[in-house]
């Protein structure tokens, strides 16, 4: 059945066409998880950091998290998402979905993707950096509330890599196109997302928590590591393509046809 990509979705819609789209093909969803998420977790994590040679512990080096999130930032989730948009591409042209090709082209695009990737995440920490020092220095609460503006502009930057895949743009433009796609729409773009990410978390946290507890009872950071990958594993790709469908109604809300298709 070809995917309607031209129609806006409320916000049932949108959870219950993501669900029944990622149960469908749930093992191409999840291999375009394993195929970014495992090897990128082990070089940086599992060797890098030392997790997979280590006893159980919650407690990563200074640092770490730091370097965690910079590579989910700049490879892991923009790769997930431009493999997702490619085979929700495939499903509204009527085509059925190739794992091989939606990998390939995802890889085949990270070259554009990076520039304006990079951009963005630049400029959301300078931005926290610029916030957060005068907050910290002055150790008033009256400028807490400036903590809501880098939270602005990752919201009205979440679709650079979905405006790169399926929107054409390319270097900066693709910040100004997520820009000018999410006018107006910040909290239902906020709230969606939000939504999405805590849902995804929390049932893979449960899912994966008897490998947590056997990891503990065993002193194994191998285990914790398994788990804390196969978790990410299966979460990322089904919040990518819930931002797919929820690029998709947004361009439906503006009127903007799909004219490029990667």
């Amino acid at each position: 059945m070809t995917l309607d990509l031209s129609r806006p979705r409320e916000l049932g819609a949108l959870f219950s066409d993501s669900l029944r789209l990622y149960f469908a093909h749930f093992g191409r969803f999840l291999a375009i998880g394993a195929a970014v998420v495992i090897p990128t977790e082990v070089v940086v994590s599992g060797v890098g950091l030392h997790e997979l040679s280590g006893g159980y512990t919650t407690t990563r080096p200074e640092g770490a998290n730091a370097v965690g999130v910079a590579v989910q930032g700049l490879v892991t989730a923009p790769l997930i998402v431009a493999m997702t948009m490619y085979l929700v591409l495939d499903l509204a042209e009527g085509r059925g979905p190739s794992l091989r090709r939606a990998i390939q082209s995802g890889l085949d695009a990270f070259t554009p993707l990076f520039l304006p990737v990079l951009a963005a995440v630049a400029g959301e920490v300078l931005l926290t950096l610029a916030v957060v020092a005068p907050i910290v220095a002055s150790g008033s609460s009256a400028l807490v509330p400036l903590m809501l503006l880098p939270l602005i502009l990752i919201v009205r930057w979440f679709f650079v890599a979905q405006s790169v895949v399926a929107g054409g743009a390319r270097g900066l433009a693709a910040l100004r196109a997520s820009w000018e796609l999410t006018r107006g729409f910040g909290w239902r773009v906020f709230g969606t997302v939000a939504a999405a990410f805590l849902a995804f978390n929390l049932v893979t946290s449960v899912a994966v928590s008897p490998i947590a507890t056997a990891a503990k009872s065993a002193d194994s950071g191998a285990l914790l590591f398994a788990a804390q990958t196969l978790g990410e594993t299966v979460a990322a790709p089904a919040l990518a393509l819930v931002s797919a469908l929820l690029y998709f109604d947004l361009r439906a809300r503006r009127g903007i046809e799909i004219d490029r298709l990667g």
